[in-house]
């Protein structure tokens, strides 16, 4: 993905205009260059209820990326600091979080986002061992602007399915 495509698109995002998408739930390169080619803007790669491992998140990226019109996402499968450092540093455009219930829990999604250096003391993510293909350079010398999408919980915390039981 270039530079100019990934900030046209999170100006889009950060403006509210409309962003036209497609969901991937299988590991199938192949197919999910040739949806990115369609011309979407954005092409989600579903790692929380699709079929996709880590390997399969780093192949569909780069599927995505040789497509070159469209912004790789990837729904993670938690909100946890691992698998949106993960995604991130395959390359993607941005994360979408799951299980938001709390300001805590937002706070927690945002800052697992982004690097210490760009945005002390809130953030937590940890620099990668190496400056892969996947990764954009650019994030090195410039504030990093990952997009996080948070999927809220909208009125009280969800009680576990099995919460009866354990009374």
């Amino acid at each position: 993905m270039t530079d100019d495509l990934f900030t046209g698109f999170a100006t889009r995002i950060r403006n509210r205009e409309r962003a036209i998408g497609y969901w991937c739930v299988l590991e199938a390169p192949g197919a999910t260059e040739r949806i990115a080619r369609i011309g979407y803007d954005y092409v989600v790669l579903d790692g929380q209820h699709g079929l996709l491992g880590y390997s399969g998140i780093l192949q569909g990226l780069m599927a995505i990326d040789a497509g070159a019109s469209a912004v790789g996402l990837v729904r993670v499968e938690a909100n946890n600091a691992t698998p949106i450092g993960r995604a991130l540093d395959a390359g993607a455009g941005g994360v979408i979080v799951p299980l938001i219930d709390t300001a805590a829990d937002a706070a927690a999604a945002v800052s697992a986002g982004w690097l210490p250096s760009t945005w002390p003391p809130w953030a937590s993510r940890s620099w990668p061992p190496s400056n892969g293909p996947r990764q954009r350079t650019r994030r090195r010398s410039a504030p990093p602007s990952p997009g996080c999408r948070l999927n809220l919980t909208l009125g009280p915390p969800r009680p576990h399915p099995n919460e009866s039981k354990f009374r």
